[in-house]
């Protein structure tokens, strides 16, 4: 039913998949928006932050290097914190009944366990 989203084209160069090739499209959504997000945010923050690097020691020629590897880092902090709390999130919250101390929910279904809601 949902397989006719997708062109005969891309039906046929994707593998087979037990859920529907929607589930495909929202992961392929998911990874170009934080694509999207990592360069706006490094064009926005990598030379304001080179330029307070630039004021602070004026002998330093690679400014935009250091910038970028201390934006990078923050970057990777930020996305990993905000990644964990949204899995918890999801982990006790949004996961039908399965929590980490309840895990008759997990099993209801098994081994038929749906890959898509």
């Amino acid at each position: 039913m949902a397989s006719s989203v997708l062109p005969p084209l891309l039906q046929q160069l994707m593998p087979p998949l037990q859920g529907d090739p929607i589930d495909l499209l929202l992961v392929l959504y998911v990874s170009v928006a934080v694509l999207v997000v990592r360069i706006v945010t490094d064009n926005l923050f990598v030379p304001p932050l080179a330029r307070f690097f630039k004021a602070r020691s004026p002998a330093e020629k690679d400014t935009r290097k250091q910038a970028y590897n201390v934006f990078n880092n923050l970057y990777i902090a930020t996305s990993a914190a905000f990644m964990t709390a949204w899995a918890w999130y999801v982990t006790l919250y949004d996961n039908g009944g399965c929590t980490p101390l309840h895990t008759k929910a997990c099993l209801d279904h098994w081994p038929s366990i749906p890959v898509s809601r």
